[in-house]
Order: C-alpha cells, then structure tokens, then sequence
C-alpha cells in the first residue's frame, strides 16, 4: 500500500519528487499511495451472511486543503477518484466544498439507473439489452449512459449445469465470454466467478464512436396508409440554423400529424425535433418544453 509508487506528476522524471518528502525523516510522503490502495481494493471480503459485503467496497477520498492546494493533495485526490483537491480558505469555504463532497457521494452511490433489460429471442437462446444511466455530480454537463449488449443462459435449453449447482434450472446474464454477470450497488456489472469487470457482448457507445457522426442515420417510421403499413425512413439532416430544409419538414410535419378536440393538426415544436449532432452528443440533456 505505502511503497511509493504512486508519484507526482514532474518533468523531466529524474526532477526531485513534487510530492515531498516527510519533514521528520525525509521518507516520502505517500498520502496518495494510500488514497489509490483504498479506491483499488476491495476493503471487505464477500460474505453471504452479510449482504452488506457483497461486491466491491472501497473508498473515495476527498481531499480539502486549508488555505493551500499541493500537488500531493491533488495527487491523492486524483488516485482517490475525486479527480483534484480543493482548497478551503475560509469557514464558508469549507462548508461549501464539504457540501459539494457529500452531494457528490450520494450522486456516486445511488444516481444510477434500474437496469430495465429488453430481450430479443435469437433461435434457442436470447439477446440482453441493458441501459446503465450513471449521474455524476449535478454541476456535470454531461452523464454517463451505456447500452450494453448481454446473453441469457438457460441452462435447462443448453443442457449445460453452468453454475455447477447440480440442477439445470437457471437462466442467467452471460457476458462474451460466457461468464454469468452480476450487478454491484453501484450499477457496474461484474463476472460472478471473480469479480472482474464483465465483458459486453457490445456497448452501444463503442459502436457508435468507431462510426463518424456524419455516417450515422437515426431512422423512423411512418405510417403508409396507401399500403397500409409501416414505412421506415432515415431523418434527413439539419444543423438548426435557419429554416429547416424541405425534406426535413416533411418528414417533422408527417411525425406531427395528430388529431385534437378541434381537428386541427399542431405542428411539432422545433425543440422537439431531431437534429444533426456531433458526437458525442447527450441525447438525455434536458431542453424547454422536452
């Protein structure tokens, strides 16, 4: 845990270590070595009569500097996971930071979203399709969102016992590897078998960043009343500005076609559309009237 390996940033490499050393003995001060063993490990042994341990338990660190901001105070806030230290000059101040901490903590720890997993049957098997919306803090521009593709394991349909539990009745989450998956309490999906991190069949993220935004398409279907079915269609593109072009109007006004109590037919609110956008973009940023 305290061996040093953890150093502050310098240049070159050989330049004396900006974190200090200890003024009683000159050994090096090895505050943020203890902070990343903390945030690293897992603090409490799994133990199935005690709910509590299940999962990994560690400790983010947030550091409050009095009247003074160091880089080994940064450092150690770094490798605690609370990316920098913050510095406290007065009794105000530190009541602000200490609030901004906690209302960091209970985002981190209970922000994240209920996975509400939608199934698609593929032959003898099934397809998992799993959203993780994990909130920061609330002065973050942007949040971290995922769509993960999982499989389910039926054990009864495999002729497989792939839990080793002697039965073939379970149904499980498996990752690409074939591992069963588990969620931790902080929304992060772990292998049962060793706790590592479990290996999506593909993350929607992944996928679309490897496109370039302007070779992407967002589809949609219209109703084809002339054949009597539904017709998808890509969304023609726009930058915002200006009016929209004629093939995007048509298709909003198409989408906007809904009856009222006077028979009218409202168009959509320009708000409402969809837009061209670089990536990435936050589909989940909330807008007037949305």
């Amino acid at each position: 845990m305290r061996d040093n390996n953890i150093q502050c940033p310098r240049t070159p490499s050989t330049a004396p270590d900006p974190c200090g050393t200890d003024g009683s003995n000159s050994t090096p001060n090895l505050l943020d070595d203890v902070t990343n063993y903390l945030a690293t490990t897992d603090l409490a042994k799994d133990d199935v009569t005690k709910p509590e341990t299940i999962g990994i338990q560690d400790v983010i660190t947030f550091v409050i500097g009095m009247g003074l901001k160091v880089p080994l105070l940064d450092n150690a806030a770094k490798y605690g996971k609370t990316t920098s230290a913050m510095r406290a000059d007065s009794a105000q101040d530190l009541q602000d930071e200490v609030t901004s901490a906690v209302v960091n903590i209970v985002a981190r720890a209970t922000a994240f979203s209920s996975t509400a997993i939608q199934t698609l049957e593929v032959g003898t098997g099934s397809t998992a399709f799993v959203p993780r919306f994990i909130p920061g803090s609330p002065t973050d521009a942007l949040w971290d969102g995922h769509l993960f593709r999982f499989d389910l394991y039926n054990e009864f349909v495999a002729g497989v016992d792939l839990d080793k539990n002697g039965n073939l009745d379970g149904v499980f989450l498996v990752d690409k590897d074939g591992d069963i998956v588990t969620e931790d309490d902080k929304g992060a999906f772990h292998k049962q078998k060793n706790n590592a991190p479990a290996v999506p069949v593909w993350d929607a993220g992944v996928q679309l960043g490897a496109m370039p935004a302007a070779n992407r398409k967002i589809y949609t279907a219209l109703w084809d009343s002339t054949n009597s079915k539904w017709k998808t269609i890509a969304w023609p593109t726009w930058d915002g500005t200006g009016s929209p072009p004629s093939d995007f109007a048509s298709v909003r006004d198409l989408l906007g076609r809904r009856r009222t109590r006077t028979g009218t037919t409202p168009p959509l609110r320009p708000w409402r559309a969809i837009r061209s956008c670089p990536w990435p973009c936050s589909p989940t940023r909330r807008s007037r009237g949305a």
